[in-house]
């Protein structure tokens, strides 16, 4: 067998990555920069939706079936793990107000998923849910999930310029 050569690759962890929010300021139009840090997100789901298959098999088939892809459903809400904290709840009922704002002018959230050491941030409209009790075991932290709908295709961008922490009103 021959020499193989490889590239160099830096693996990625998840140490520092930001899932951060900001609401249009012109309709139809992603915001660049200052997104908003939500606090305590301990994990995000892949969101990496595949095609339906649509079945085009014909009689003309012996062994196997046969088909075409289809659209991409948009999942329902999806769950983003956080530590629950008053500094959250807080947050979350600030988001939900400028939500119904901003959707009462028909302008879109944007969620940003930023990855220290990367030079893009995946994007996605969104419509978030509002918070419901956490689960509390014995000798645990108490987390939540908050739950985020997906409204359009990820797009893989320039990351933010800046992204900024939360401050109450």
């Amino acid at each position: 067998m021959g020499t193989i050569k490889r590239a160099s690759r830096i693996d990625l962890s998840t140490a520092g990555v930001a899932l951060a929010y900001a609401f249009e300021t012109t309709k139809g139009e992603r915001p660049t920069d200052e997104y908003t840090h939500i606090v305590g997100v301990s994990s995000i789901p892949a969101m990496n939706e595949s095609p339906e298959i649509i079945d085009s098999t014909t009689l003309d088939e012996l062994t196997e079936r046969v088909g075409v892809a289809g659209l991409k459903g948009l999942p329902s809400a999806t769950a983003f793990g956080a530590n629950y904290t008053e500094q959250l709840q807080n947050q979350w009922e600030d988001i939900m107000t400028k939500f119904a704002a901003a959707k009462a002018e028909g302008k879109r959230m944007w969620v940003a998923v930023v990855i220290p050491n990367m030079t893009k941030a995946f994007y996605y409209t969104v419509e978030p849910s509002p918070l419901g009790q956490p689960g509390i075991d014995v000798g645990a932290v108490i987390s939540i999930d908050l739950y985020l709908t997906k409204t359009s295709e990820i797009q893989l961008e320039t990351a933010p310029t800046s992204v900024v922490a939360w401050e109450a009103a």
